[in-house]
């Protein structure tokens, strides 16, 4: 048995869904867990973890998928198992408070995006970079196409890709939170919304300990 994790864009209309599940149990797969991930417009992003015989051929779903107009298959590679999602978040949670540094945010981040590219910049780097400025600028997370990453996520890829840059908060931001994908893969508002989640507790922890070692300090 082989278990792989997809990314499908479908139609956030009832009875989506289903054609996808049927696509995917016509090629003897089978659906063992959902993730619903919004998008703009009328559009969602299915994340399915599917369990399968053999072996699943990208390909053969993606051209499936499409003749039975059910979805456009964004990614698909093989998949270990995964906690329940509660408990994965408790888990991030219990790192973060054990070890409330930027590696470990950056290692939490990546798992819960699916994203190699991470990089938590304190906030005078991040200003050097044109997508933090104006994320800082606006009050609110950015996403832009790029054909320029920050040094640390690679530099000048070969390929236009998606740049995602969430500060820690607003109006004083300390840090802001980069993350890069391929330009078939945009982030959505789930995952958006998953990264600002893990910088305001990021930011939380750090002002919770900053009052304890000095009291008198206004986070």
């Amino acid at each position: 048995m082989s278990r792989y994790r997809l990314r499908v864009e479908l139609p956030d209309l009832p009875g989506a869904l289903a054609k996808v599940a049927t696509v995917i149990s016509e090629l003897d797969g089978d659906v063992v867990s959902i993730d619903i991930h919004e998008l703009d417009g009328h559009q969602v992003v299915d994340e399915l973890v599917v369990e399968v015989l053999t072996d699943l051929d990208a390909r053969v779903l993606g051209a499936a998928l499409e003749a039975a107009q059910a979805g456009i298959l964004l990614s698909c590679a093989r998949a270990a198992a995964r906690p329940e999602p509660v408990l994965e978040a408790l888990a991030w949670a219990r790192e973060l408070a054990a070890a409330n540094n930027p590696s470990t945010v950056g290692r939490i981040l990546a798992s819960a995006c699916h994203s190699s590219k991470v990089w938590v910049a304190p906030i005078d780097e991040a200003r050097e970079v044109p997508a933090g400025r104006l994320a800082l600028a606006r009050g609110a997370p950015l996403v832009q196409r790029s054909h320029d990453l920050p040094e640390p996520l690679g530099g000048r890829p070969a390929s236009t890709m998606w740049l995602l840059a969430v500060p820690d908060g607003q109006p004083h931001a300390r840090c802001i939170a980069f993350l890069a994908r391929s330009g078939s893969l945009r982030f959505t508002a789930s995952e958006v919304a998953r990264v600002g989640a893990v910088m305001a507790l990021h930011r939380a922890l750090g002002d919770g300990t900053a009052r304890r070692e000095h009291p008198a300090a206004q986070p």
